[in-house]
């Protein structure tokens, strides 16, 4: 059973953020019972694909002269073996949301076998990119729900 919808009006409404916390503990099961998250991305290379999140995340840090940045990053598998890759080169900075669009992750990387497709995506976990977001711009939100507004006050 999936818990995603396809709007009639074919715009996939975003709306929260998953946390590191929500990502431990998915909240639906696949046929066999085990619970686990599917996840959604349109990215540049291979268009709009489905994958699961694992449980398992990591934490990077990045060494720069101008400071280290640190993040934690979580692995994507693609949704079954016949489906294809969830991402490929040049999806890079692909946002990968559930399936009930809340904003997961943002494609970093992935890494493959011998192939051009990647066998595990990796993402940098969304709820702290928005953290740094919202210390840089603490007035800054992703509520697009009155889009044509929000555009209106981008011309202001």
């Amino acid at each position: 059973p999936s818990e995603f919808k396809y709007p009639a009006h074919g715009r996939f409404p975003l709306s929260d953020t998953l946390s590191a916390e929500q990502v431990n503990n998915p909240d639906s099961s696949n046929g066999q019972g085990d619970r686990i998250r599917r996840v959604l991305k349109r990215g540049f290379t291979t268009n709009t694909t489905v994958g699961t999140l694992t449980r398992f995340n990591s934490f990077v840090r990045r060494y720069f002269p101008t400071g280290n940045q640190e993040s934690v990053e979580v692995p994507i598998l693609s949704h079954e073996d016949d489906t294809g890759s969830f991402s490929r080169g040049g999806d890079s900075g692909s946002l990968i949301v559930s399936a009930k669009g809340e904003f997961v992750a943002l494609l970093t990387g992935g890494a493959n076998h011998g192939t051009d497709s990647s066998d595990i995506t990796y993402g940098t976990l969304f709820d702290s990119i928005h953290k740094l977001i919202k210390d840089e711009f603490p007035g800054a939100s992703f509520d697009f729900e009155n889009l044509e507004q929000f555009l209106a006050d981008m011309r202001a």
